[in-house]
């Protein structure tokens, strides 16, 4: 054996990846007319998974403006995916009883 490659019948191998997360950059704009924008998908881990592409046309692209958020509510309304909410830490006291906390130190200003 020499490492040598060996012919065999196509088998199906299933890949299933997430798609967590997206990013987007222009391809191409045709002034007053279109742009056309690349979706880049990544996985949890932040590697690349798929990619899409968004032609923004017409009244869609007059509308686009000078607001980049009015192309990524478009893109994210053509490629159908909801965005989650963003993490708020949790600011919740660790002191929950109620009870003062004392400590054993004294001001220095007090009785002095």
């Amino acid at each position: 054996m020499d490492g040598a490659n060996i012919q065999i019948e196509p088998l199906e191998i299933v890949n299933i990846r997430r798609k967590t997360s997206f990013s987007i950059s222009v391809i191409s704009i045709r002034l007053f007319h279109s742009v056309t924008l690349a979706v880049n998908f990544f996985d949890e881990n932040n590697v690349y998974v798929d990619r899409t592409d968004v032609t923004v046309s017409g009244e869609d692209y007059a509308n686009w403006g000078a607001d980049d958020n009015y192309l990524i509510n478009y893109v994210i309304s053509k490629i159908g995916v909801q965005v989650k909410p963003p993490v708020v830490a949790d600011v919740t006291p660790t002191n929950t009883d109620k009870t003062p906390v004392v400590t054993d130190e004294t001001p220095s200003d007090a009785g002095n």
